[in-house]
């Protein structure tokens, strides 16, 4: 029983740094941010540098502005969109039942560890009764009003390792 406890601890501890590592290369794959941005500064440099003489105009500055504030909308949606993959990347994680199904699991264990120990504790129970009834020169029921009583049902069996997400 402790073995299959250790085994699930061993299991959970490697399943959580592979959802981990996937969850944290969802988040570092890289978006086209930066390309989006090295082209306005060389479309924004090559325009200064062909035409120094127009720069204070204020047509000039308002179509700039305009162009900046185009740039600034796409690298909206560009986040957006990363944190909407992320998010379902997350939800995936939450909804996939991994964790109810490793708290059954261990659950079911610790019922079980429960379970020995009260039979364990009424054969000790029976056993000092037995004696003292020996000592006393008496026979001892043969049928015994003392039976281990039953934990709480165990959750169905699972065969583990599960199948995750």
């Amino acid at each position: 029983m402790f073995n299959n406890i250790n085994e699930q601890r061993n299991f959970i501890t490697s399943r959580f740094a592979e959802i981990q590592v996937r969850f944290l290369e969802v988040l570092r794959k890289q978006a086209d941010k930066l390309v989006l941005l090295k082209k306005f500064n060389d479309r924004y440099n090559r325009f200064i540098e062909d035409n120094p003489e127009i720069l204070d105009d204020p047509e000039t500055k308002q179509e700039l502005q305009i162009k900046l504030e185009e740039l600034t909308d796409s690298l909206w949606v560009l986040v957006e969109a990363k944190k909407d993959l992320a998010v379902t990347e997350r939800k995936g994680i939450m909804d996939s039942g991994y964790i109810e199904e490793e708290m059954d699991f261990f659950i079911s264990n610790v019922q079980k560890l429960a379970q020995g120990e009260l039979e364990r504790y009424f054969g000790c129970v029976k056993l000092i009764k037995d004696y003292y009834q020996a000592i006393q020169n008496r026979a001892a029921p043969f049928n015994s009003d003392l039976h281990p009583i039953e934990v709480l049902p165990p959750p169905e069996v699972f065969f583990w390792p599960l199948t995750l997400y």
